[in-house]
């Protein structure tokens, strides 16, 4: 068997257990990468070079950046923006969310413009009470969709450097909009009157459950019977004790949730690990002790209005159930190591009808049980997808730095700039501002490697050597000339269309700049052979490069929102191949007003 005829049988391989398998879709495409090596299609050296293509590097920090914006609650910020302007209705939330992706994949990356929107979707489904999985790949389809519309798309660029290299006049900055923009319109509102009826509904976080309001939950908890602030009397056996960890939830069944110094109040995860209580000290404790050791602790109760407005002052409340199919039941919140995952102190535990504040960490969860916890606002999103727990609601959290929603859009803006004005290509960008967002303390080092969709970038990186395994060996080449050969003397329309979805087909499982350039040549050969117009015939291959809707492969910004989407494969192809159908008659009709 030829290397062709094996880097063939390995796409139609991937493109089965993709859809088809049940196999986890990174485990496939690791094994596919090995098999390019095994079956002698690539060197390893250039196996592996998949892990720092660009598109991989870019993800990794794009989603830094993305947790800075969430963290800081400017995500929370433009999702108000988008609520206010798409109503109640989910038809009128996909044609915003879409309608906005796509005025940004005007000016800038597609996958830049996605990520801008990925924690506002989020948070905007998760206001609006409905699964993510309903706006999340509208919204990557949105940024594919308003790429066709811009010279600035990479497979645009590079078919317009083809055409350059050949002889031809380049495409200008609008030539692509009389095309790409109607198909854009077309394909939004496809999606709002019959795609959305395609989409699973189904998440991470939509399991099971009804969700309330956090402010009827917190109503319900009544904090200020539960948590109350006491100041350490200079006799106190707690005085020298580690702030962080007083043995007060051991000793007394007391949960330690943190210090009041001021007006401030500091949880206790945030405090350093070498300080020490002191006399004086005013600590806030979860749970009703009795006056006999209150007084042997030397506890002195301390007037503290608001304890609810207090604590959210320091963190984020989330009320989270236990996930019926998940593996929390059975186990204590200790066990479960919440603070140490999460950074999360669990304030109080509901069940049957009331909630509990002594002894907290040693409760054995059922089955129904809710946890009210204060987590930092940067955590609730990775919280938000642990299997264990369902979360039902969460509150804005008050960031205590003002300049910290200022600088993580200062460092968003910084990275498009860059990017859009050719400064850095997006990796570099990326890598700057997710270094700000590290260095300034907006998320800290560990949440950061958390906020990194692993799954994505195995996916990616085990993908890329077998696009790179079709052009070498000339297969990619080889199915083209195939399916032209007997086209003989057709129709212009007819042609375009081919090459269209001859680009379409290769951009799901190599990339869309991959697939203008293995095909832009090709397109111009054709043209020039049945004296058709080449820019048109180029059109239809770079504008194929976009329509990358069927597999989570075709392109970044399918990887960009399956993790938070909850997306399989298959969801890909049930909604992207009636959306690329839709739009292709527009392309095809209008490419002739495409040309310069």
């Amino acid at each position: 068997m030829s290397p062709a005829s094996r880097a063939l049988l390995l796409t139609g391989l991937l493109v089965a257990l993709l859809l088809f398998g049940r196999a986890a879709a990174e485990a496939v495409a690791l094994l596919i990468l090995v098999a390019t090596v095994v079956w002698g299609l690539l060197p390893p050296r250039d196996a592996l070079a998949g892990f720092a293509n660009p598109s991989v590097v870019a993800l990794i920090f794009i989603f830094i950046v993305a947790q800075g914006i969430e963290a800081t609650g400017l995500a929370q910020r433009i999702a108000a923006w988008l609520r206010k302007h798409a109503g109640g209705s989910e038809s009128r939330l996909l044609a915003v969310v879409m309608g906005t992706t796509a005025f940004l994949s005007l000016f800038m990356n597609t996958v830049a413009a996605a990520a801008v929107l990925l924690s506002p979707t989020l948070d905007l489904a998760r206001r609006q009470r409905i699964s993510p999985a309903r706006l999340l790949l509208p919204m990557g389809y949105g940024a594919l969709l308003g790429g066709m519309a811009t010279l600035l798309t990479t497979a645009n660029l590079v078919v317009s450097a083809a055409l350059e290299a050949h002889g031809y006049e380049p495409f200008g900055v609008f030539d692509f909009l009389p095309v790409g923009l109607p198909a854009t319109l077309v394909g939004i509102a496809f999606m709002v009157l019959v795609g959305r009826r395609l989409l699973p509904n189904r998440s991470p976080m939509d399991e099971s459950g009804p969700r309330r309001a956090l402010a009827d939950a917190l109503q319900e908890y009544q904090l200020a019977h539960g948590v109350h602030a006491y100041r350490l009397a200079a006799d106190s056996p707690l005085v020298g004790r580690a702030a962080r960890r007083p043995h007060t939830a051991r000793e007394l069944g007391l949960t330690p949730v943190g210090l009041i110094q001021g007006e401030r109040f500091r949880p206790i995860h945030t405090l350093d690990p070498d300080e020490r209580l002191e006399a004086g000290d005013i600590i806030l404790l979860a749970g009703r002790p009795s006056s006999e050791v209150l007084r042997a602790y030397g506890l002195e109760p301390w007037e503290a209005a608001e304890i609810e407005a207090l604590l959210q002052r320091g963190g984020t409340f989330a009320e989270v159930i236990v996930n019926p199919r998940g593996q929390a039941a059975g186990q204590t919140p200790q066990s479960l190591r919440l603070r140490e995952r999460y950074g999360a102190l669990v304030v109080s535990l509901w069940r049957e009808g009331k909630a509990l504040y002594h002894d907290l960490h040693r409760q054995v969860l059922r089955e129904g049980d809710a946890l009210l916890l204060l987590v930092p606002p940067e955590n609730v999103t990775l919280l938000a997808y642990d299997p264990d727990f369902i979360l039902l609601a969460r509150s804005e959290g008050v960031d205590a730095r003002p300049w910290a929603q200022w600088a993580a859009g200062g460092l968003l803006v910084l990275m498009l700039a860059l990017t859009g004005f050719r400064v850095l290509p997006l990796p570099l960008a990326a890598i700057l501002s997710a270094s700000g967002v590290i260095a300034l303390g907006l998320v800290r080092p560990r949440e950061a490697y958390r906020a990194i969709p692993w799954r994505a970038i195995f996916l990616i990186a085990g993908v890329f050597p077998l696009s790179t395994a079709l052009a070498r060996t000339g297969a990619a080449r080889m199915v083209v000339d195939t399916l032209l050969r007997p086209l003989g003397n057709a129709p212009a329309w007819v042609l375009a269309w081919v090459m269209l979805w001859l680009s379409a087909a290769l951009a799901q499982v190599m990339s869309g700049q991959v697939a203008a350039l293995v095909l832009a040549p090709m397109a111009l050969t054709v043209a020039e052979s049945h004296g058709v117009s080449v820019h048109a015939m180029a059109m239809a291959v770079a504008l194929g490069a976009s329509m990358a809707f069927l597999l989570p492969t075709g392109h970044p910004v399918n990887l960009l929102v399956m993790g938070p989407g909850g997306y399989r494969p298959r969801d890909y192809v049930r909604v992207g191949l009636p959306l690329a159908l839709v739009i292709t008659p527009v392309i095809l009709a209008l490419l002739p007003y495409g040309a310069p």
